[in-house]
């Protein structure tokens, strides 16, 4: 029990987040305070026993309520203010002792264990010295004071009270040292305790410092690693990026040209969006044996470089009608599918590919305002008066087909002045966009289509491209995408 209370006041305002020195100092100082404390009391005990003056327990009582408030101060962490306000209160309660009682009892003695704890207490050297010069002039002071004046309360001029108090204030540094010495060897155990948890740490911080460098090193491989893949496929794409490049240039070199198209038409645009940079789409024009102006709109099978590779085909075959000097748009379509199936039979597949194109051709008698056409897939318009009329196509491919034994079929168109003629592939019908993430729709098509054909054709053209790139928003684009407009 006595221990346990003991080991609670020692303990008064210590904390986990103090360093072991200050634990210390508080420690040490509730120990002073509550030595003080039981002095004030056992003093007060004896004077009363004594029955000596009557102020003399009671000065006793108020000095041991000085120390349990410096004790207070202690446990509301006023760790400065509580030792401050002990050493200047224990200073003077001994002068106040020995002014009431006098020399005899020999009270002007525990100023040296005051002195003791200042040295202990403090660090700051102003405070030791300011401390240490009050104790030397108080203890002068009350020399000088107990030759020239008597005591309030006399006290019997015999040693029993002189003695005493003597050896009480040396047993008092006695113990307090012992206490010291005690505390010391606690924490220095304590101190090694800690040694050896903050090694153990170290240990464990130079294990994880050599994992950490190791992960680094890895990291740092795997970093060289990735930039000399980066590099490396930076420059393949720089490659492939030349190469479809100029496979654009070449594909290019077969379509239509401006000269060509300025030469045969007097009105017109090309509306011509590539997914990407080369086109399975294409517009090919060419002038007949006979004096029409033949004019073919068309969607080869895929798009990007394989679609482009198909469109060479499609236009070189075209070529090779026309070498034959075929004129009818049907004869030229059926001799283009031709030479497209014997071409393919060599691609190495059993039966030959089924690649091809669809496509739209038209046949211009302009001197005679008419034309003749032939259709594969893809349909013909023309606006008329803000109506539209719908060339309907073969429902077949150009290329092998269940069908591609069966002639394309030949119409003729009487045109009138005003009119406008629409060719193209199925990429803008087809492509996804608006708020719903739906196809753009045939009859949108023609319903913009319509209500443009009065608009100049290069303000068509623009209109297109706006409105594409509005219903395309943040999405992609998924085909290739050709439309023609050529107003008579």
């Amino acid at each position: 029990m006595i221990i346990s209370t003991f080991n609670k006041i020692k303990n008064l305002g210590v904390n986990e987040t103090l360093n072991i020195v200050d634990i210390k100092k508080i420690r040490i100082s509730n120990i002073t305070y509550a030595f003080t404390a039981i002095i004030n009391i056992s003093y007060a005990s004896v004077h009363i026993a004594l029955k000596t003056a009557v102020f003399a327990p009671i000065l006793d009582i108020f000095c041991f309520l000085l120390s349990a408030l410096s004790l207070y101060l202690n446990h509301q962490k006023k760790y400065y203010e509580s030792r401050i306000f002990n050493v200047s209160t224990s200073i003077l309660q001994i002068v106040m002792l020995c002014i009431l009682f006098g020399h005899y009892p020999g009270n002007e003695y525990f100023l040296i264990p005051v002195f003791y704890v200042v040295i202990y207490f403090f660090k700051s050297k102003k405070t030791i010295y300011s401390f240490s010069v009050l104790i030397a002039i108080s203890f002068i002071l009350l020399k000088y004071y107990f030759i020239k004046y008597d005591a309030i309360y006399p006290m019997p001029e015999v040693s029993i009270y002189y003695f005493p108090t003597l050896i009480v204030a040396f047993i008092m540094v006695f113990i307090f040292t012992q206490f010291v010495k005690s505390d010391e060897l606690y924490f220095q155990k304590q101190l090694e305790k800690q040694k050896q948890i903050v090694e153990a740490k170290n240990n464990l911080l130079n294990v994880q410092n050599e994992e950490i460098a190791a992960q680094r090193d890895e990291i740092e491989a795997q970093r060289d690693l990735v930039i000399n893949q980066k590099e490396h496929i930076e420059k393949i794409y720089k490659d492939v990026s030349d190469s479809i490049n100029y496979a654009e240039r070449i594909q290019r070199s077969f379509l239509a040209t401006d000269e060509l198209l300025n030469q045969n038409l007097k009105e017109y645009f090309i509306f011509f969006k590539p997914k990407d940079v080369v086109s399975g789409d294409f517009y090919w024009a060419n002038k007949l044996s006979n004096g029409n102006f033949i004019l073919v709109t068309a969607d080869s099978t895929g798009h990007g470089v394989p679609g482009a590779i198909m469109s060479i085909l499609n236009i070189t075959s075209l070529e090779k009608a026309i070498e034959q000097d075929l004129c009818n748009p049907s004869e030229i379509l059926n001799h283009t599918r031709k030479t497209i199936i014997e071409r393919l039979k060599k691609d190495g597949s059993a039966n030959g590919g089924k690649d091809g194109m669809d496509a739209s051709l038209i046949c211009f008698d302009f001197a005679h305002q008419k034309f003749t056409y032939a259709a594969a897939n893809n349909p013909i318009w023309i606006v008329r008066e803000n109506a539209l009329i719908e060339l309907s196509p073969d429902k077949m491919p150009v290329g092998k087909h269940d069908k591609d034994q069966q002639l394309f079929s030949q119409h003729e168109f009487q045109l009138q002045k005003g009119d406008v003629i629409y060719t193209f592939t199925d990429g803008m019908a087809d492509q996804f966009g608006g708020e719903k993430e739906r196809k753009f729709l045939t009859k949108n098509l023609k319903n913009l289509l319509i209500t443009n054909s009065p608009q100049p054709m290069v303000n068509q053209q623009q209109t297109l491209e706006t409105t594409l790139t509005t219903w395309i928003g943040n999405g992609e684009q998924i085909d290739d995408i050709t439309i023609i407009g050529i107003r008579i």
